[in-house]
């Protein structure tokens, strides 16, 4: 296990973050004038922490992001109760910032993931939001296991385009190994796995009211509309929460 430090602490079976949006997009527009290394950026809530209690591979490529959001507010209440205090920053809002923040610098986005037409959806939204943003691309995977011409073909395109950042929604624990995978083989500087931001921003999925989410209970919100595929998740997370309490 890595030690804890200044800027990450371990909470559960997962390191996160100390530090919020402000800072990481000070340091995206450092390393992105520079060109010279890549950074991974991933967005864990209680579903993710159960696909880590799962996978030794995923817990290994989330916890060497380097930057690790925490999309829960359950997990900020867990790391109070062991004095460590984590923001709450949720995977739509990260997006939009960057885009927003990044007009001015002209960062150039590319987004793989989403359902057929997904990726060019949220593209146009965000193009209509913040006037000037730099969409480099999208590409939206098949939903099976690609063959190597098909990867080549889709790195080739995602290289071509030139992005600065690209933004990975294919589902929580894909999209961060996906990053793992095809990071060292494309030539931008930030990735992030932003899983269910591609159907928020886009409009495929209804946002939780701020009420609700004042309130941490966007997951329930979710639930009412999709309760056949989320209840599962959710009482997995549950007992997952309850063992970290009284472990």
């Amino acid at each position: 296990m890595q030690k804890e430090t200044e800027n990450k602490v371990f909470i559960g079976n997962s390191y996160f973050s100390t530090f919020g949006f402000d800072k990481t997009l000070e340091w995206m527009n450092c390393e992105i004038d520079k060109k010279q290394q890549k950074f991974y950026t991933s967005i864990t809530n209680i579903h993710v922490m159960v696909l880590v209690d799962r996978d030794p591979e995923l817990a290994r490529v989330i916890n060497n992001a380097d930057v690790s959001f925490c999309d829960s507010v359950s997990i900020v209440k867990l790391g109070k109760r062991e004095g460590k205090v984590i923001p709450r920053c949720y995977g739509p809002d990260y997006v939009l910032r960057c885009c927003e923040y990044g007009v001015k610098q002209g960062w150039r986005h590319y987004f793989v993931g989403g359902g057929e037409g997904v990726a060019e959806k949220l593209a146009g939204n965000l193009i209509d939001k913040y006037p000037g943003i730099n969409i480099a691309g999208t590409f939206a995977p098949p939903f099976r296991d690609m063959t190597d011409e098909e990867i080549d073909v889709m790195l080739d395109d995602i290289n071509k385009a030139k992005p600065d950042i690209v933004w990975v929604g294919l589902g929580a624990g894909k999209q961060d190994k996906w990053i793992d995978t095809y990071k060292s083989r494309i030539d931008a500087t930030w990735f992030s796995g932003v899983g269910a931001a591609f159907d928020f921003i886009s409009g495929n999925t209804k946002r939780a009211p701020a009420f609700w989410q004042k309130l941490g209970l966007e997951w329930f919100y979710r639930f009412i509309f999709e309760p056949k595929r989320l209840l599962v998740r959710d009482i997995e997370g549950l007992i997952l929460l309850l063992k970290f309490r009284f472990k």
